[in-house]
C-alpha cells in the first residue's frame, strides 16, 4: 500500500510535535516512537507450493507467521507440543483484536485494533484517541467515541487502562487539532 511504501516520511510530524514527548530532536521521520498505521502495517509476501494467491487486507500479527508456515509444511501435530498464540494468516478472523506496543522513544504507547477501529493510548502523553481506519486510514481525524474506547481498552494491559472515564476533547485541544488539519 502507499502507506507502507512511503515508510513513515513525516506523516504525523505536527501531531507528534504538539502532543507527544520524544527525547530526540526530530519528529515524523524515524521508527520507534509511534504506532501509527504506516509503522505497524507491514506487507508480508509468501510464496510456494499450496500457498493461496491473492491479497489479504485484514489485520494479522507477527505471531501468526510460525503457525502459518507449520501448517503449510504439513506439520499438523505442532499444536500438541507447542502453545502458539498465532493463527494461520489465511484463515485469520478479520474481527480479531490485535495489540501493538513497545515503542522505544518517548512515553510508552499501545494500540488496540479490531476491524475498522483503532484505540491509540499514551498515558504519559495524555493521549486516548480512536481512529476509524475504514474512513480515516491515514489517521488524521481522532474521534471521541466512549463506547469504542470502553470496549477496546479492555484488551489493554491492566496498567495501561484508562482509570478515569473518557471525556470529550476540550475546546483548546479541538482548536489545536483543527489548526493542524486533523479534525474539521
Amino acid at each position: 500500500s502507499e502507506m507502507c511504501i512511503r515508510d513513515r516520511l513525516w506523516d504525523h510530524t505536527e501531531l507528534e510535535r504538539k502532543f507527544f514527548y520524544d527525547p530526540r530532536p526530530g519528529y515524523g521521520f524515524s521508527h520507534g516512537q509511534h504506532l501509527f498505521q504506516e509503522i505497524i502495517n507491514v506487507p508480508l509476501l509468501l510464496f510456494g507450493p499450496d500457498i493461496p494467491t491473492g491479497f489479504y487486507h485484514h489485520p494479522v500479527s507477527h505471531i501468526d507467521i510460525v503457525p502459518t508456515i507449520l501448517e503449510y509444511l504439513g506439520i499438523e501435530n505442532y499444536k500438541k507440543h507447542l502453545h502458539l498464540d498465532g493463527q494461520n494468516l489465511f484463515i485469520s478472523d478479520p474481527q480479531r483484536v490485535l495489540l501493538s506496543e513497545a515503542t522505544c522513544y518517548g512515553y510508552e504507547k499501545k494500540a488496540v485494533i479490531q476491524g475498522k477501529w483503532k484505540l491509540y493510548v499514551s498515558k504519559g502523553d495524555g493521549c486516548v484517541w480512536v481512529f476509524d481506519l475504514g474512513q480515516d486510514p491515514k489517521e488524521k481525524n481522532p474521534k471521541y467515541l466512549p463506547d469504542v474506547i470502553a470496549r477496546l481498552q479492555a484488551y489493554l494491559p491492566e496498567n495501561v487502562r484508562i482509570t478515569s472515564p473518557a471525556r470529550e476533547m476540550d475546546e483548546n485541544l479541538k482548536k489545536r487539532l483543527r489548526a493542524l488539519g486533523y479534525i474539521e
